[in-house]
């Protein structure tokens, strides 16, 4: 896995107002998570339901979230698709997603079609819909055209950024749609079928699960592009890539290159007294930082 992703996710845990222990504690917990369920593509897809079974999936918009046990939606779905096709709106970004997506689909003989964001959108749902077939989306990250999001809900201790699009084409389509979520419990992955819920209600369900499980939220890295709240923590990580050495200011989400110099400053700084003195870095990418007395470290 990149550092830098690892880095983020450290990040937005402590931006969600954890101890710095206890957002280590996730942050190993969200390693494994990444390393054993999402990295293969021949993962465990052994699933059971908590309440209804999904059966004759049919044109409907089936949505859920990157949380949990999410692949195994794409073989629920096909298990109770009569011709086990699906279609998956897909952001053109997420590469990687479609690549977990497709090897899920190949291994258990399961015909997935993807659809892209923008003027393919309409075009993708039209023909999943005249087919007859069951439509999956991931609707936590605000996706698909490439206008800014345009509507804001209460997430965690602050906001969390979303698009309208998807919900409102759905409803002009005539286009049913039904929240889904494949919690991972002790004993296996649980499917969990919700109903038809607006908007709100479905980042409200991830609320909730972020908020029990934050180490099972897959895209625990990208937080800070769609989530924003009021705290300030005065929290910069230093990590290592390669040869050079880096800092994050958490609050600003800027990241700086630090030359030897500056980092055996910082380090002389640590040992003296374990906070950092207020001073400006220069040099390192053409821009200054204060970093502020007082201010936590922790070291990568």
């Amino acid at each position: 896995m990149q550092k830098s992703r690892t880095v983020m996710a450290l990040a937005n845990l402590l931006k969600l107002g954890m101890a710095r222990s206890t957002a280590y504690a996730h942050l190993r917990k969200w390693l494994r998570y990444q390393q054993t369920l999402l990295v293969h593509p021949d993962m465990d897809l052994r699933y059971r339901y908590h309440g209804p079974a999904l059966q004759h999936c049919g044109a409907t918009l089936y949505m859920s979230c990157h949380y949990g046990a999410y692949p195994v939606l794409i073989k629920a779905l096909a298990d109770a698709s009569p011709r086990r096709t699906i279609y998956c709106c897909m952001s053109t970004q997420s590469d990687q997603h479609a690549q977990l997506l497709q090897g899920v689909a190949t291994l258990h003989n399961i015909t997935i079609h993807f659809i892209l964001g923008g003027m393919a959108l309409l075009r993708g749902l039209r023909r999943a819909q005249a087919e007859g077939a069951p439509i999956f989306v991931l609707i936590d990250l605000p996706w698909g055209s490439p206008s800014p999001s345009d509507t804001r809900h209460a997430f965690l201790d602050g906001q969390i950024l979303a698009k309208t699009a998807l919900f409102t084409l759905a409803e002009r389509m005539r286009l049913p749609h039904r929240l889904l979520f494949a919690d991972i419990e002790a004993d296996g992955h649980v499917i969990t079928d919700l109903g038809a819920l607006p908007q709100r209600d479905c980042l409200r369900a991830l609320e909730q699960r972020i908020v029990a499980h934050p180490y099972y939220f897959d895209r625990l890295f990208d937080l800070h592009k769609f989530f924003r709240n009021q705290r300030t923590h005065h929290a910069y990580l230093m990590f290592k890539v390669g040869a050079a050495r880096y800092i994050l200011d958490v609050d600003r989400d800027r990241c700086f290159q630090l030359p030897p110099a500056v980092h055996a400053l910082l380090r002389q700084s640590q040992r003296r007294d374990g906070n950092f003195e207020q001073f400006d870095e220069q040099g390192a990418t053409g821009q200054s930082a204060i970093f502020q007395q007082n201010s936590r470290r922790i070291a990568w």
